[in-house]
């Protein structure tokens, strides 16, 4: 079983989806830990661990955006449900990565 440390809960690194997935390695909230010491500043943990759905979700939301945005620039029409709903899964996942 994984520990807090003094600055991290293990919680933390839990997948922000709501899924409760966490297989994160003591060996690196660990050197979490150590960082933050050595910076002396706050470290905030952004996506310690992504369950597969959370992780499908992200890459496909970046890439279709990307797969969009260079199609848009040689000027080949995108239908605009496709545009809106990939928009859409992108905003959604930030909103879950910085819940």
């Amino acid at each position: 079983m994984d520990k807090d440390t003094q600055h991290f809960k293990v919680s933390e690194f839990t997948c922000k989806c709501g899924c409760g997935f966490n297989n994160i390695d003591q060996r690196v909230i660990n050197m979490a830990e150590t960082i933050r010491k050595a910076l002396g500043v706050p470290v905030h943990v952004n996506s310690g661990c992504r369950c597969e759905k959370h992780n499908a979700l992200f890459y496909i939301g970046n890439e279709g955006i990307s797969i969009i945005e260079n199609a848009d620039r040689l000027g080949i029409p995108i239908p605009g449900f496709i545009r809106d709903r990939l928009l859409n899964m992108k905003k959604l996942n930030k909103k879950k990565v910085s819940a």
